[in-house]
């Protein structure tokens, strides 16, 4: 079985908007949105979305588990553990990692990820590597436990 893990927790702190980055209106759209709508359409077994610095109730999708993570000013890697403890404990095998500010990431790198048989993949944009990161179980207790890195960074 294969979770989308969708990293929503962080502050946005970077963001010189005059809201949260994940709700500002992007074409029309809370920002946020659109990451939640392509991971939906890759179809993978559950969508796992880790949440922290701000409310997404009114965007998330009523399929959705959420998983909200304290620590989410400790950095990246505490959303990423909060993610993949949940999706050991709902007895998944592989994870697919993402990032909820990136919302052109289109359905089929989703699943292109995900398909693949490697215990790590990293989607490639233009031959730049980034999320969505496949990681399969074997691989998790070599994760980082504190750090702000994205995952395939």
């Amino acid at each position: 079985m294969t979770a989308a893990v969708l990293l929503c927790a962080g502050g946005s702190t970077r963001f010189a908007g005059k809201q949260h980055k994940l709700l500002t209106p992007f074409r029309g759209r809370p920002l946020v949105a659109w990451a939640l709508e392509h991971v939906a359409e890759a179809q993978l077994d559950e969508t796992i979305v880790v949440v922290g610095s701000v409310d997404l109730t009114e965007v998330l999708l009523a399929e959705v588990v959420v998983v909200d993570n304290p620590e989410w000013a400790s950095g990246q890697a505490s959303s990423l553990c909060a993610g993949v403890a949940t999706a050991e404990r709902r007895g998944h095998q592989v994870v697919v990692v993402g990032l909820g500010d990136q919302p052109l990431v289109p359905p089929s790198a989703w699943s292109a990820v995900a398909g693949t048989k490697s215990p790590i993949a990293v989607a490639s944009f233009g031959g730049r590597r980034t999320p969505p990161v496949r990681l399969a179980r074997a691989v998790w207790p070599l994760l980082p436990t504190e750090g702000t890195s994205a995952p395939g960074s």
